[in-house]
């Protein structure tokens, strides 16, 4: 799992590389005022360019989360995340998530899972990839069918993992895709269907799932031994490769040598 960065330090980093005007007296003024937004974007115009200052950077973001602003908790859960301070970027990260950034409740499932400084607890990483997931995250739904899939932190449900990654490939997150076919492939909480299984294999592919070109190579390869399906089978695995995935490199290999 990767952590979801927020967009907006993205946005205005490229407003300041652009020298557009940023008005720092008025966002001062509307921060000691009990702004919170206005408090975020001074920290984010301290953090980057002529006006970096590192301390000012912390000192807004924290005002900005002590004001409820959702992503003045997050940008400042990210500062510690960066530290490697996981234990104050994970108290940050939930109050964003409190506060309605529904990215936070992801990165906060993501310290619970993978952290090693931080205690594994599964149960905790499900119920904030649920609130994420409830509130359009695909990325956490996708994770969360897998607990549901391996059982961790919750009890092992295909049905319920087959219905998350139903969801999150419909809406465009094409991971979820190649999970889809895995359980139709393995006949876990779905009848086996390959010819379905392989659709999916195939879409995770065309939005480049490495696992999914690695998969739909497999489908076409086990479909039957003629040139044409071998072939085809061969570019999937090639892509996979081009992807960064070592198997499927070994299997083009395999292929080319025979």
């Amino acid at each position: 799992m990767k952590k979801i960065v927020l967009s907006a330090l993205v946005f205005l980093t490229t407003i300041s590389a652009n020298e557009v005007f940023i008005d720092t007296k008025k966002l001062e003024t509307e921060c000691k005022e009990s702004n919170g937004q206005s408090c975020n974007e001074l920290a984010i115009y301290y953090s980057q360019g002529k006006g970096k200052n590192s301390k000012k950077t912390t000192e807004f973001f924290t005002k900005s989360c002590k004001l409820s602003y959702a992503n003045g908790c997050f940008n400042l859960a990210l500062l510690y995340d960066k530290k490697q301070d996981y234990k104050n970027a994970l108290n940050f990260y939930q109050k964003a998530c409190e506060y309605g950034n529904f990215d936070a409740c992801y990165n906060v499932s993501d310290i619970y899972m993978n952290e090693p400084k931080i205690k594994k607890d599964y149960q905790k990483a499900a119920n904030f990839l649920q609130k994420a997931c409830e509130n359009g995250n695909m990325k956490a739904c996708n994770e969360l069918g897998n607990l549901y899939y391996y059982g961790k932190g919750v009890e092992n449900d295909y049905i319920k993992a087959n219905d998350l990654y139903s969801y999150a490939c419909e809406n465009g997150y094409f991971a979820a895709c190649n999970n889809f076919g895995l359980l139709f492939d393995n006949a876990l909480g779905v009848e086996k269907d390959s010819k379905r299984a392989l659709e999916l294999f195939e879409l995770a592919c065309a939005n480049d799932v490495a696992n999914g070109c690695l998969n739909a190579g497999v489908g076409h390869a086990n479909s039957n031994s003629n040139k044409e399906t071998i072939e085809i089978a061969y570019d999937y695995f090639q892509k996979a490769c081009k992807l960064g995935l070592k198997n499927g490199c070994k299997k083009a290999s395999a292929i080319k040598t025979e």
